[in-house]
């Protein structure tokens, strides 16, 4: 994956108890079954309630080709609940709010006690759907290219997946998923939203809040992306000034250096000799605890300090699991990105992310 992918963060918080439900529900128009929500790799769940709005892909031929929106009700533990619920927007693009939702239900708990929370994949995401992408190693050239970060494989991969995809992207962009949510809200019967918008998501919101300030509360914004941004162009130099700050706090701390050197230095040791040698690594799997071996070569440990960055505690992880590489012991390391891996790519759907 060449990209920082915008996500809501991986580190679990309390999931919600389950309660005694109806067998139906109706939010407005929309029928909802009872659901438990999931997230992908991890031992969490949210007890919902699950149903689809059909919307037009194209909304210029509204006779035309009808894909189904995944809608999740969480429902708020009041028993005379605010009218006005609140809608999560997930992250990504390609991040289903659906399957995010789990390993952040801890941080819409008081919120609960008063409203609903609503959750919509976004089209292309989740089950609304969605724009996936083959594997990359379908291709062993591309592969292998994507790998070592050429931007020619990484051209060649985005336009084999174009070819695999059921659907027009055009017609896939933020302007039809705020489109989508103002659907939602009206089948829903709702006069007023409130919108928690997480990375990429904030930018839904915004734009949402642009079109339809008559129906906006409130908005609550984490980890802005301003309209004017072009996503991606900020994220080397981000990754760099966070990594540089939490380094810092490493070798201003006499134990941590002792035990770990500097991290900086550490980093840019092992991405040197990475570049000039590759090398093979025999691991454990930390999903499977089968025996693996894989390439460690730059975009591996690239992946690992990218996505390590998004939480302080696993940021935390960073200085042991560089000293040791750098001892010759990289099976920390190989199986983080294995895990990494794993993990983010069951949570993002590449089309929408192409």
């Amino acid at each position: 994956m060449t990209t920082r992918l915008c996500l809501l963060p991986l580190l679990a918080l309390a999931s919600l108890p389950a309660a005694a439900a109806p067998a139906m529900r109706m939010l407005g128009s929309l029928a909802l079954e009872p659901c438990t929500l999931t997230a992908a790799g991890l031992p969490l769940t949210t007890s919902a309630f699950c149903g689809r709005l059909a919307v037009p892909e194209n909304r210029d031929r509204p006779a035309g080709r009808r894909i189904e929106l995944a809608v999740a009700l969480v429902p708020s533990r009041s028993k005379q609940p605010r009218p006005d619920p609140v809608f999560m927007l997930a992250g990504g693009p390609g991040q289903s709010a659906r399957e995010a939702f789990p390993s952040a239900a801890g941080a819409f708990r008081e919120i609960l006690r008063e409203r609903h929370v609503v959750l919509v994949d976004q089209r292309g995401t989740g089950g609304s759907h969605p724009l996936d992408c083959p594997a990359a190693g379908d291709d062993r050239a591309d592969g292998d290219g994507l790998a070592a970060g050429d931007p020619a494989a990484a051209r060649r991969y985005a336009e084999r997946c174009l070819a695999t995809l059921d659907a027009d992207p055009r017609f896939y962009t933020t302007s039809d998923a705020v489109l989508d949510l103002e659907a939602v809200r009206a089948a829903a019967g709702v006069a007023e939203v409130n919108l928690v918008g997480i990375s990429y998501g904030t930018r839904v919101a915004l734009e949402y809040l642009r079109r339809h300030p008559e129906r906006t509360r409130s908005v609550v914004l984490d980890g802005v992306v301003p309209p004017e941004l072009a996503l991606g162009s900020e994220h080397a130099r981000n990754l760099e000034a966070a990594l540089d700050a939490h380094f810092a706090l490493c070798e201003a701390d006499a134990a941590c250096m002792r035990r770990y050197g500097a991290p900086r230095a550490r980093l840019d040791t092992l991405l040197e000799e990475l570049r000039a040698q590759p090398r093979r690594v025999r691991y454990r799997d930390p999903l499977t605890d089968e025996s693996r071996e894989d390439l460690l070569d730059t975009a591996t440990v690239a992946g690992v300090v990218r996505m390590y960055a998004y939480a302080p505690q696993l940021a935390a992880m960073l200085p042991r699991s560089l000293a040791e590489a750098a001892a010759g012991r990289p099976e920390v390391l190989m199986a983080q990105a294995r895990m990494i891996e794993g993990l983010v790519g069951e949570q993002i759907a590449l089309g929408p992310q192409l």
